[in-house]
């Protein structure tokens, strides 16, 4: 039986870090069928680096 795979990622002002961890998760053997990135209301661009990383990589 395969299950599938969701990521959950709380953020908060982790522009820094994001990439790293956003290709990470997109390297990994098996690719998650979900990432579910939560914004707790970053004010360092978080939520747009999110979004131009997600246009690139759809």
């Amino acid at each position: 039986m395969i299950h599938s795979i969701a990521v959950v990622v709380p953020i908060l002002n982790e522009a820094r870090s994001l990439p790293a961890l956003l290709e990470g998760i997109r390297r990994q053997g098996r690719r998650p069928e979900e990432i579910l990135i939560v914004d707790s209301g970053s004010t360092d661009g978080s939520a747009e680096l999110v979004r131009e990383w997600w246009g690139q990589n759809a």
